[in-house]
């Protein structure tokens, strides 16, 4: 989110493990050098793909005061519900849309397979950095001082998600370290109930987790990729959700599932480590708990304050766009403007 309206304090995590499946054969990481950014004669048309709600009203904005240049968007289902491969398959074809939605752990897959155009000097992008936290900008240039490969779009911190009315009932404090956590494990199980549920196959989840206690699985050195997921701070997270999977003080159900869904809705699973987005799949997902939810501070590792972070997209200009100066016009308001945001 752009930091005039949200301030986050979060530790991005760098790339989730779809990197691995698809970074065969693009290990470097030489900065590509960013479009001359000439803006186009006459008018421009973009196509752009995205799937938040609402987007076309916000693209009916700015093509009613930018006749210029004017902006198709397509609304589609998330990124790792198909439209990822999608994007792939296009720019390997040479048909990919001159603007795609992305979220910061899926960027480095397109970045090692030079699907992102560098749009760096292009005008006003380099100026935006102080319009967004540290973090955020960084995830969008790699680290690359003169590079700038996407414009931040929203961010994913994280929190606690807990059934207030069940731990008051219960007498059971609001854990807010991960020792509390597992402490409450053991006392929510004797009452008839879940704290939470580990779901195993979402890697995004987890390397959340791992960020907070400090974690990076892939960084960059040298103009090569260095991943390393058995770091101190990874095994720590494994072992401690391994421990409460091992004393069943934790379900196993695939995330964003109905069971799932039920689970919390009937008030099986009491808590919910979340991004900020989560009090909407909440809200959607266990109608029936609606006003019994508060949120509180993810549980800490030590004394310093610090959250995870979970999704979170970007606006990119893909490889190929024969306009991008206009794109980057675009995607600078999209998520800069006061009116586009409002």
């Amino acid at each position: 989110m752009h930091k005039k309206f949200m301030k986050v304090a979060a530790v991005a995590v760098f790339a989730s493990l779809a990197l691995v499946g698809c970074s065969a054969g693009g290990g470097s990481t030489t900065p590509s050098s960013s479009a001359s950014c000439t803006p186009s004669s006459g008018t421009v048309n973009l196509s752009f793909t995205s799937w938040v709600p609402g987007m076309d009203k916000v693209v009916a904005l700015w093509n009613a005061k930018n006749p210029k240049i004017q902006v198709k968007v397509s609304t589609v289902p998330n990124g790792n519900s198909g439209t990822y491969t999608n994007f792939f398959n296009q720019l390997k074809a040479g048909n990919a849309p001159d603007i795609g939605q992305v979220e910061y752990d899926t960027l480095p897959a397109f970045r090692v397979q030079d699907g992102l155009q560098n749009i760096g000097a292009c005008a006003g992008v380099t100026a935006a950095k102080s319009d967004f936290s540290a973090g955020l900008w960084n995830q969008v240039t790699f680290g690359e001082a003169s590079s700038v490969y996407a414009i931040p779009q929203d961010s994913g911190p994280m929190a606690l998600y807990y059934r207030k009315d069940l731990f008051q009932k219960a007498g059971i404090a609001v854990p807010t370290t991960w020792d509390e956590y597992a402490a409450a494990a053991v006392k929510i199980k004797a009452a008839g109930g879940n704290i939470t549920n580990f779901p195993k196959g979402d890697v995004n989840w987890f390397a959340g987790l791992v960020s907070q206690a400090g974690g990076q699985w892939f960084s960059t050195s040298g103009g090569a990729w260095s991943v390393k997921l058995t770091s101190p701070e990874s095994t720590k997270v494994a072992n401690y959700w391994q421990d409460l999977i091992s004393k069943k003080l934790v379900t196993t159900i695939p995330g964003f599932t109905d069971q799932w869904n039920n689970a919390y809705n009937t008030g099986e699973d009491w808590t919910w480590v979340s991004a900020v987005w989560g009090a909407n799949s909440i809200s959607s997902g266990a109608p029936t708990t609606t006003g019994n939810w508060a949120v509180a501070p993810m549980p800490q590792w030590s004394s310093t304050d610090t959250a995870g972070a979970w999704g979170g997209s970007s606006s990119v200009v893909f490889k190929g766009s024969k306009h991008p100066a206009e794109a980057s016009k675009f995607i600078l308001w999209l998520n800069t403007s006061t009116e586009a945001l409002t």
